[in-house]
């Protein structure tokens, strides 16, 4: 079982560009977003810190699994918001919402997950496994989306990323 958590996480992890990039695709057509840039990471945080205890509680109740595969909706709402013609300032508030449910359905969540997974004399170990899987592919994910950047631009780029989690979502939960 841990072997296709661990699987899950970097497939999904993989497609994680990053909040950075989502920022600079925000802040390109917002003025409200480039004048609050330094800030949008301080907003999703607040959003996390308002939405980890609830999901964590729906984890919990529903399985941990669960919440964090379809965490990752969030994400791919966060993604798609970010191309959307929307008004400046909603378009930013929405991406960090979404991005703040994103994380709070993932992390902490992921951790969990993975010590129910180990016995306790392997759960650090079991834990770090989870969080190394994830950092190297959301590293990739970093790499892989400036270069599609790069070579497509910005919009395109992430509505790429945001079509291959979409399909990457439904086949993980399986």
């Amino acid at each position: 079982p841990m072997r296709r958590v661990l699987a899950a996480a970097g497939i999904l992890g993989l497609l994680t560009i990053g909040d950075g990039f989502v920022y600079l695709v925000l802040q390109s057509r917002s003025d409200f977003a480039a004048q609050w840039f330094p800030l949008l990471y301080v907003g999703t945080n607040v959003a996390f810190l308002a939405l980890a205890i609830p999901l964590g509680r729906l984890a919990d109740r529903v399985g941990r699994a669960r919440v964090f595969v379809f965490g990752h909706v969030g994400l791919l709402a966060a993604y798609v918001v970010a191309t959307l013609p929307l008004a400046d300032v909603a378009a930013t508030i929405l991406c960090l919402v979404f991005l703040g449910a994103f994380y709070a359905a993932t992390d902490g969540v992921l951790a969990a997950l993975a010590s129910q997974l180990t016995t306790p004399e392997t759960r650090g170990t079991g834990i770090a496994a989870a969080q190394t899987v994830v950092a190297l592919a959301r590293f990739v994910a970093a790499a892989g989306f400036g270069f599609l950047w790069f070579a497509f631009g910005r919009e395109t780029s992430l509505l790429v990323v945001a079509g291959l989690l979409l399909l990457a979502i439904p086949l993980v939960a399986l």
